[in-house]
């Protein structure tokens, strides 16, 4: 398997130095870290909350974790896992939510995200718009913080034919369109 991950053969591999699998510039760091290893041996886990990257013998770096366990000889076991494409899936989800954020910052209608957990019209509103400032005059951040604001903010004579429609929305799964009168702060 590792010839297969790192594209060396069984036989580049044994013997060699441990660095050949290690991208230059983090050579010398790794180097401080092995002599760190040697000195204090223990089980160890890396790449979890950082990112690590290996060296492919054709030169491409890949994501990787690394579990490091000594053993009673003085050798030491290293598991390696590919996780290039982890990276590249977060990478994606990292973009995506770039992109949905500038949306959010730029876009002149007011859009918001609720999390409903089963209750219809008691969600939590986990995103919505700067521009619900212009509309209804509450910053954003009070109908995060405060979960009932938004239902708060209906018209009491619109509750029930969005409570209908919600529901109608749940259960069809599918997009419906909701026309309801909203209360500004003041």
């Amino acid at each position: 398997e590792a010839t297969r991950l790192f594209g060396w053969s069984k036989e580049q591999l044994v013997g060699a130095s441990v660095d050949i699998l290690v991208p230059g510039p983090l050579r010398s760091a790794h180097a401080a870290y092995r002599e760190g290893f040697a000195r204090a041996p223990s089980p160890r886990a890396m790449g979890r909350e950082s990112r690590l990257q290996a060296r492919h013998h054709d030169g491409h770096l890949f994501g990787v974790d690394v579990m490091l366990s000594p053993m009673d000889d003085g050798r030491v076991l290293c598991m390696v896992v590919d996780r290039s494409e982890l990276m590249q899936v977060e990478s994606e989800l990292r973009k995506s939510a770039a992109t949905f954020r500038r949306v959010m910052e730029h876009v002149q209608d007011v859009v918001y995200v609720v999390r409903h957990d089963g209750d219809m019209l008691g969600g939590r509103v986990e995103t919505v718009s700067d521009h619900v400032r212009d509309l209804l005059g509450y910053e954003a951040r009070e109908f995060i913080d405060d979960p009932g604001l938004w239902l708060s903010c209906v018209h009491p004579d619109d509750r029930a034919e969005l409570m209908r429609t919600t529901q109608r929305m749940f259960e069809e799964k599918r997009p419906v369109m909701r026309t309801y009168r909203l209360r500004h702060r003041d």
